[in-house]
């Protein structure tokens, strides 16, 4: 088959799947966040659901169908639960390792206005809520786990590459003009000097100190208590309960139990916001960093809360 005819034929492939995909997030009723969940119950009360998923920064995955939005779509659901009176209480379902810490920070801004509000916030942690993922459950109401879940990693990371011996051998040097002595801080032609181990040493500790801060306040729990767990360990769920980082031990619905429970309501119904958004067919065609069929994000690369094992 000529090369312009498979090209043809795939156009009106990838023209045909996004049409599909289109139909199927119009009609259906399954939200993708959590698929497991999507029968809502004919009430006035209401307990609103955000998804904190996957690694947490601002920017979005668009792969072209479908567009994945980052801290900026939680922030936002978060801030509609919390101005609409038919939502009586909030689970924050986490099933994140953290992410940067101005993404995470905002999003634990948000649930502490929604308690502010009147409004109690369950965090409910499925797979994992470590580092980041934690520091977003620290501040709400109750923590509910599974046993077997990945808890904790209470810490901040940076990592810095230095690929100055590769470039030296393959003949390649940079030449940099700077403003002043830490502008190319962390760069990757060059070893850190010990100035600047020092300079991102005192970052990491001054946002690891915010990070203890919040647990303890959260938790209600002393500072050196918190810290004294604080060296990046993970616990399971019901270890994590013996040490006080989380409430009790259970699942989504018994998260559902507890919010109604606080919130003084019974047979709520479970309202969650969609987190995938129909993509232009325009972008299939306009991106060439990617093909539309595998995802990217372009993500912060600073010093993060964030639980990286591998």
């Amino acid at each position: 088959m000529p090369a312009r005819k498979i090209s043809h034929a795939a156009v009106i492939l990838l023209l045909l799947l996004s049409l599909a995909a289109g139909i199927y997030l119009i009609l259906s009723d399954k939200k993708l966040s959590d698929p497991s969940i999507s029968r809502v119950k004919v009430s006035r009360e209401r307990i609103g659901v955000v998804s904190v998923s996957g690694e947490i920064y601002f920017p979005f995955t668009d792969t072209g169908f479908t567009t994945r939005r980052g801290a900026e779509r939680i922030i936002s659901t978060l801030e509609s639960y919390r101005t609409d009176d038919t939502i009586k209480a909030v689970i924050v379902r986490i099933n994140s390792p953290g992410g940067s810490i101005g993404a995470v920070q905002e999003i634990v801004n948000e649930i502490e206005r929604i308690r502010k509000a009147g409004k109690p916030v369950i965090a409910s942690i499925a797979d994992i809520g470590a580092s980041g993922g934690y520091y977003v459950a620290a501040p709400a109401d109750m923590i509910i786990a599974n046993e077997g879940s990945i808890v904790g990693s209470i810490g901040v990371i940076m990592a810095s590459g230095d690929f100055s011996r590769l470039m030296d051998k393959l003949g390649i040097k940079i030449e940099i003009i700077k403003s002043g002595e830490y502008k190319d801080t962390g760069s990757f032609h060059r070893p850190l000097t010990e100035p600047e181990t020092e300079y991102l040493q005192e970052m990491v500790d001054d946002a690891f100190e915010q990070f203890i801060n919040t647990v303890s306040l959260g938790r209600d729990m002393p500072y050196d208590e918190v810290k004294d767990m604080a060296q990046g360990q993970v616990y399971t769920g019901r270890r994590a309960l013996e040490l006080n980082l989380i409430d009790d031990i259970g699942g989504f619905s018994d998260a559902v139990k507890m919010a109604e429970e606080l919130a003084g309501i019974t047979d709520a119904a479970i309202v969650r916001e969609r987190y995938y958004d129909i993509g232009s067919i325009i972008r299939i065609f306009s991106r060439h960093d990617i093909h539309p069929l595998f995802p990217s994000q372009d993500k912060y690369s600073g010093i993060s809360y964030l639980y990286t094992p591998r």
